[in-house]
């Protein structure tokens, strides 16, 4: 009697659907084991236990773990496995074709709601090769890879799988900045620079990834600034050169950026700082003068704007004065060249605005005379004195009353240095300077003043 209960019970297992009559299995448990698997029909296979489900025509068996592989490697087509021995394993069934439009549905389960070792899997697949192409990239983000991708940056064990993943779904692709951008990409990125647990490589991603973000996203140029990202970048100036490359990129985009607030007095302000603090190395106070040389260069209309035109000369002044120690003999170079942008040196920038900045520099007290002590100096290499006479006739360009201002100061300051840079000055061939020197000395002297000294000014008097 309870033989026949068991007979007659056997063919309602198989048929509700919960009893493998192969294995004694769950009909289920292939699916469980191995995502978008399927057990094998028929009576045939009962010996075949090692090989009890399959994926479907045209999908093969692959995954992270090396188990993986190796069942599609033993078995026929890479279709037939083992449901128990693959279990928990990170394996799954994926089209044999490499394309990525037959695996989009596969791979978004995967990233949604697999396991790790399958979402690992996932962001390995969109790290490579086939969202390369500007179409992968822009189907990527229409089927929603972004926003998963970006929050497998918060899982210790995929972050550094996701940030490859999110750095080349985002190329390019300033559409997939923003929605990375608003999944808090930069806050994660920023967290994760500065946890300190990053390996170089992957570090050195990061910041990439980040400047990606700033560059391409409005976005990402608000969230740097309000979420810490830009202290991060500014410490990345101290790093190697090509990370340092990446946080300089960065920081410039959000200078540039007119629509983000005081986004160029902060920067400008934050290098500033650098310069004098004492724990930033002499490579990141040198990237940090280049930093405002391109500033200086790229974006001095946005530094008007912002009123941090004021700020970068006198960081600018600061390095040309040797105030900042500990720097290489270049780095003056730089500023010089720096200053002289800002003058009106390489820019085409309204003639207000460089009439500004060099009434700013001439009123910095020891600018002029720092420059005749570069132009004087036997020890001056070539490219500190070429610099040093271009910042200099630049700033007497200027043919105004703050240029005869600037130079009576330096006569009043030091009348031996002074009188060399006014013959300096003359021999460069400036009239209007000559003639409003002649004027001004005649005046000094009808008025009886101390300073300059009478002799001094005589003597000028007579060689001009």
């Amino acid at each position: 009697m309870v033989w026949r209960i068991l007979l007659l019970a056997l063919p309602l297992g198989l048929q509700a659907g919960r009893i493998s009559s192969e294995t004694g299995a769950p009909f289920n448990y292939c699916e469980e084991s191995v995502p978008y698997s399927v057990r094998r029909n028929g009576w045939k296979r009962a010996t075949q236990r090692s090989h009890d489900c399959k994926c479907p025509l045209g999908m093969g068996v692959t995954g992270a773990s090396g188990i993986c592989s190796q069942f599609s490697s033993i078995s026929e087509s890479g279709r037939k496995f083992s449901g128990f021995e693959l279990k928990n394993k990170g394996c799954y069934c994926r089209p044999q074709s490499q394309t990525l439009e037959l695996e989009d549905s596969v791979l978004l389960t995967l990233l949604t709601s697999g396991s790790e070792a399958e979402q690992q899997y996932a962001l390995q697949i969109m790290a490579g090769p086939l969202v390369a192409s500007e179409k992968a990239r822009m189907r990527a983000r229409r089927l929603g890879f972004i926003q998963p991708t970006t929050q497998a940056l918060k899982n210790d064990e995929l972050k550094t799988i996701a940030v490859k993943a999110l750095a080349q779904m985002v190329k390019g692709q300033s559409e997939s900045a923003e929605d990375a951008c608003k999944a808090n990409a930069v806050t994660q990125l920023a967290k994760l620079l500065r946890s300190g647990v990053l390996d170089q490589k992957t570090s050195k991603n990061s910041i990439l990834l980040l400047q990606l973000l700033v560059e391409a996203s409005r976005d990402g140029k608000m969230h740097v600034m309000d979420d810490g990202g830009a202290d991060v970048l500014f410490t990345m100036l101290d790093e190697d050169d090509q990370v340092a490359q990446a946080a300089q990129n960065a920081l410039k985009a959000i200078a540039a950026a007119p629509s983000v607030g005081e986004a160029n007095t902060f920067v400008v302000t934050r290098l500033a700082q650098m310069l004098h603090n004492g724990d930033v190395s002499d490579q990141g106070k040198q990237n940090a003068i280049l930093l405002l040389d391109d500033l200086a260069l790229e974006n001095a209309d946005a530094l008007s704007m912002s009123g941090a035109e004021s700020t970068v000369i006198a960081a600018l002044v600061a390095v040309l004065q040797g105030q900042v120690k500990g720097l290489y003999a270049k780095a003056a170079v730089t500023a010089m060249k720096a200053l002289a942008n800002l003058a009106g040196g390489e820019l085409a920038a309204p003639k207000e605005h460089q009439d500004r900045r060099k009434a700013i520099i001439l009123k910095t007290p020891g600018v002029l005379l720092h420059l005749l002590d570069i132009l004087s100096s036997d020890k001056s290499e070539f490219h500190s004195k070429h610099a040093a006479k271009k910042l200099l006739r630049l700033l007497m360009s200027f043919g105004s009353d703050d240029v005869i201002d600037a130079l009576i100061n330096v006569l009043k300051e030091d009348d031996i240095r002074g009188h060399h840079l006014i013959r300096e000055v003359i021999a460069m061939g400036f009239e209007n300077i000559k003639r409003g020197l002649k004027s001004r000395f005649t005046a000094l002297l009808r008025e009886g003043v101390s300073e300059p000294s009478p002799d001094a000014i005589a003597r000028l008097l007579e060689e001009i």
